[in-house]
């Protein structure tokens, strides 16, 4: 049997956890945070962090950088660290793959929430500004690689 490739679904996976698992002033997307409006944003992006398996499988350490973007600096903060807490806690059974793709391991705080700016929604100078605060994660997962142990390597 050829190897059977599957669509990671791990950021897609996270996010919807963190939409579950946390009480968000706005909806979490994929992306950079918009110019207009209150927002939560995520990127996932690969690290160089890896470790190959003799079955095919890889661990691999993903950066999952988020950014909040509200009116208030302290909710923004607040709801960074909230998303924080609930990922540091995180289990193979609250994060799984919906298509086999992965097996998560663990999620980290890389570096605490940090101040990014304020962005001006409109022209009037004051009238609409908004806080802009990240935080950065480590997401460790054991990626799939043959269809024979997609199901956590039964």
């Amino acid at each position: 049997m050829a190897n059977k490739f599957l669509p990671l679904d791990l950021a897609r996976q996270t996010a919807i956890y963190i939409d579950q698992n946390c009480d968000l002033y706005t909806q979490l997307s994929m992306g950079q945070v918009p110019h207009n409006g209150e927002a939560i944003s995520y990127v996932m992006t690969a690290l160089q962090k890896e470790i190959r398996f003799l079955n095919g499988n890889i661990k691999r350490t993903f950066a999952f950088d988020i950014q909040a973007k509200n009116k208030s600096w302290l909710t923004a903060i607040n709801t960074l660290d909230t998303i924080g807490s609930i990922l540091e806690g995180a289990t193979r059974q609250d994060i799984h793959s919906n298509n086999g793709s992965f097996v998560f391991d663990k999620a980290r705080m890389r570096q605490p929430s940090k101040y990014l700016g304020y962005i001006n929604d409109d022209d009037k100078k004051g009238t609409n500004t908004f806080a802009v605060y990240g935080a950065y994660f480590e997401i460790t997962a054991v990626l799939n690689s043959r269809a024979a142990i997609l199901n956590g390597g039964k």
